[in-house]
């Protein structure tokens, strides 16, 4: 018999946002709040400041912007939109009548054996 488990995390929960890179394998982590201040700096001087992860901080190797892509935008959107997805989950007054989690993979347990879901039991 297998079961599946799965996880929840509150929005909450998400305290920061790990890029790494496909060339180096360098991690860059940077915590919500300053990635849109990263974004917001960007928008105020754009002649000045490099736009969000537009390379790797290590080896150079373009990130968000490729072969004319904007990759940036939609990470700045979702940090935007989460952040105020939190603000209207954490209101006191006219809160939505739900709470909200992220539902996220977790374990197979195979007859007391616990695999990931890249591996099958034997």
């Amino acid at each position: 018999m297998t079961s599946d488990t799965w996880k929840h995390i509150e929005l909450t929960d998400i305290l920061a946002l790990r890029f790494e890179c496909k060339e180096c394998g360098s991690v860059l982590s940077v915590p919500l709040e300053k990635y849109s201040e990263w974004a917001l700096r960007y928008n105020a001087h754009r002649d000045r400041v490099k736009p969000p992860l537009s390379e790797c901080p290590v080896c150079g190797d373009p990130w968000a912007f490729v072969d004319g892509s904007d990759h940036c935008t939609p990470v700045t959107l979702f940090v935007e939109r989460l952040n105020e997805l939190v603000g209207v989950l954490q209101k006191k007054e006219r809160a939505p009548g739900f709470s909200m989690t992220l539902e996220i993979k977790g374990q197979k347990q195979s007859e007391g054996k616990v695999e990931s879901e890249n591996e099958h039991a034997v």
